[in-house]
C-alpha cells in the first residue's frame, strides 16, 4: 500500500510539473490567438486548459499529497469508464487521526464500490460525488452515485463476504467498518431518492485552537 501510495504521489506531481512546464508554451500560444484576433479560437483554448487546471485544483487542498494522488488516479480511471467523477473538498483532513494508508483504503473501497455499481447503469446516469468536510469536529468522507437497487440489498452490506455484485468478495466495505471502528469512527448508507450516500465519520484529533466547522 505505502508502495502505491508512494508511485500515485510521483504520478501526481509529475502532473503538477508538466502543467507548470507547459504554462509559458501556453502563454506564446494564447498571445499569437490574440495578436493575430482569433478571439474565438483562443476562448476555446484557455477553457480547456481552465479545465485541466480545474481537476488538479479541487484535490490540492488535502494535507496529504498521496489522498489527493488517489483521487486524481480515480478520476481518470472513471473517465475511461465513461463515469462523471466529481470531487469537492471543504475540508483537507488535516486533523484526522488516520494514517493516510487508511484513509486511502477508506477511499479506495468506497469509491471502487460506486464505479462498479455505475458501470451498470445507462450512459446518461454514469457519475459519482465525493465530498469531504468537516462537521461538529469530525472528518466526514461521502461517496454518493445513483443506485437502481432496493433499500432492503443494503441490508447486509458490512457482513463479511456479502455482494450484492456477483463475482465480487464482498470485503470493501467491511474493511471500511474495520478501519472507522478503529479511529471510534464509523460508516453507514443514506438514501435519497434513487441515490445512496456511503459516509464515513472519523472524530478528529482536537487542539486548543480547533474551530468546529458545521
Amino acid at each position: 500500500m505505502d508502495k502505491q501510495n508512494q508511485e500515485e504521489m510521483f504520478n501526481f506531481m509529475q502532473v503538477i510539473r508538466s502543467q507548470r512546464h507547459d504554462f509559458n508554451f501556453h502563454l506564446q500560444a494564447i498571445f499569437g490567438m490574440l495578436e493575430g484576433k482569433r478571439y474565438a479560437e483562443c476562448t476555446d483554448y484557455v477553457q480547456t486548459m481552465v479545465d485541466e487546471v480545474s481537476d488538479l485544483n479541487e484535490v490540492l487542498p488535502l494535507y496529504h499529497p498521496a489522498v489527493g494522488a488517489l483521487l486524481s488516479t480515480f478520476r481518470e480511471v472513471a473517465a475511461h469508464k465513461g463515469i462523471k467523477l466529481e470531487i469537492f473538498v471543504y475540508y483537507n483532513l488535516s486533523h484526522i487521526p488516520c494514517t493516510v494508508s487508511d484513509i486511502n483504503k477508506m477511499i479506495g473501497n468506497l469509491v471502487q464500490n460506486a464505479i462498479d455499481e455505475v458501470e451498470q447503469h445507462p450512459t446518461k446516469d454514469r457519475w459519482i460525488q465525493i465530498m469531504i468536510l468537516k462537521r461538529s469536529g469530525k472528518s466526514v468522507i461521502k461517496v454518493t452515485n445513483r443506485s437502481s437497487k432496493e433499500i432492503s440489498s443494503y441490508k447486509h452490506i458490512f457482513n463479511p463476504g456479502y455482494s450484492t455484485k456477483p463475482l465480487h468478495e464482498g470485503i470493501g466495505l467491511t474493511t471500511v467498518q474495520k478501519i472507522a471502528a478503529k479511529y471510534n469512527g464509523v460508516v453507514y448508507p443514506e438514501f435519497e431518492d434513487d441515490m445512496v450516500h456511503f459516509i464515513v465519520q472519523i472524530p478528529n484529533l482536537l487542539r486548543a485552537d480547533d474551530e468546529l466547522t458545521f
